[in-house]
C-alpha cells in the first residue's frame, strides 16, 4: 500500500514539473515576441512566436485536466501539427549544415551579400559579413571582393557602396579590389546581379570554373548557397559569419519561412 501511494506521488510530481516547464516556455515565447516587436527587428514575423507560446499553454491545460479537445481536435494535431513540427525540425538541421561552410580552394572571387545600412554605417550582421569578408581577403589576395545589395526604403544609401566603405576605411582593403553591386533588392538578386558584372567585367570569368565564394551570418548560408547555384555559380563554397546571439532563435525560424518562399518561388 505505502509502495503504490509513493509511485502515485511521484508520477504527479513529474506531471507538475512538466506542467511548470510548459508554462514557463509558454511565457518566455510570448515575452520574446514584444521584444522583437518593439525592439524593431521581428517586424510582423515576431508574432509566430505565439504559436508555440499558445501550445504550451494548451498542452499544460491538457495535462493538468483543466481543458479537454474533442476527438477531431486531437486527430487535427496528430495529422497536421506532428508533420509540420517535423518538417520544421529536418529543415532547421539543414539549416545549421550551412554552419560549418568553409573555403574549398582559393577563391576567386568572394561575394558578401548585403543587408540593412543606417546613416552611421552598417548593422551589426553586416558589419559581421564584412569582417569574415576581410578576413578571407587578406588570406587570398588576389581574390576580387564583390559587395552586393541595392537600397532599401528605409536606407540612406546603397548597401554595396556603404559596404566598399567600411571595407576600405574600417577593414583596411584596397578600393581596386572591391566590384560594387547595387540594384539587387534580395538574395537571389544579389547573386544573378553579381554575376552578370562579373561576366561583364572580367574576361576569365565562369560560372562553372571560376571559384566563388559567399559570405553571409550562418543562418542564412545555406539558403543563400542553394540560391548561388540556381544563380549558375557551380564552383561555389560558404564562410559564414556570426549573428546576435538574442535574435539567433528568431533568425532561424525565419529562415524556414524563407526557405519555403524560395521554394514555391523557384529560386532554389
Amino acid at each position: 500500500m505505502s509502495m503504490k501511494k509513493t509511485e502515485k506521488t511521484s508520477i504527479s510530481f513529474r506531471k507538475k514539473f512538466i506542467i511548470a516547464l510548459l508554462l514557463f516556455v509558454g511565457v518566455v515565447c510570448f515575452f520574446y515576441t514584444v521584444a522583437l516587436y518593439f525592439s524593431g527587428f521581428g517586424g510582423i514575423l515576431s508574432a509566430v512566436w505565439l504559436a508555440p507560446c499558445f501550445l504550451c499553454i494548451l498542452f499544460a491545460g491538457m495535462l493538468a485536466k483543466k481543458i479537454t479537445l474533442k476527438a477531431w481536435m486531437k486527430k487535427m494535431m496528430i495529422y497536421i501539427l506532428l508533420p509540420i513540427v517535423v518538417i520544421f525540425l529536418i529543415v532547421e538541421m539543414i539549416i545549421v549544415s550551412g554552419f560549418f561552410e568553409k573555403p574549398k580552394s582559393e577563391p576567386e572571387y568572394i561575394v558578401v551579400l548585403g543587408t540593412t545600412v543606417y546613416e552611421h554605417g552598417p548593422c551589426y550582421l553586416l558589419r559581421q559579413r564584412l569582417k569574415e569578408a576581410a578576413k578571407w581577403a587578406n588570406e587570398y589576395e588576389d581574390a576580387v571582393i564583390v559587395v552586393t545589395g541595392g537600397q532599401g526604403k528605409t536606407e540612406p544609401f546603397t548597401e554595396g557602396s556603404e559596404m566598399k566603405r567600411y571595407l576600405i576605411e574600417e577593414l583596411g582593403i584596397s578600393a581596386d579590389r572591391i566590384v560594387v553591386e547595387e540594384a539587387s533588392m534580395n538574395t537571389y538578386e544579389n547573386m544573378i546581379f553579381s554575376g552578370e558584372i562579373l561576366d561583364k567585367e572580367f574576361e576569365d570569368f565562369s560560372y562553372e570554373d571560376s571559384s566563388i565564394l559567399v559570405v553571409t551570418n550562418n543562418f542564412h548560408m545555406f539558403r543563400a548557397l542553394q540560391i548561388a547555384k540556381k544563380a549558375g555559380f557551380e564552383n561555389v563554397c560558404g564562410a559564414p559569419s556570426g549573428t546576435y546571439i538574442y535574435l539567433f532563435p528568431h533568425y532561424m525560424v525565419r529562415e524556414f519561412f524563407s526557405i519555403a518562399k524560395n521554394l514555391v518561388l523557384g529560386r532554389m
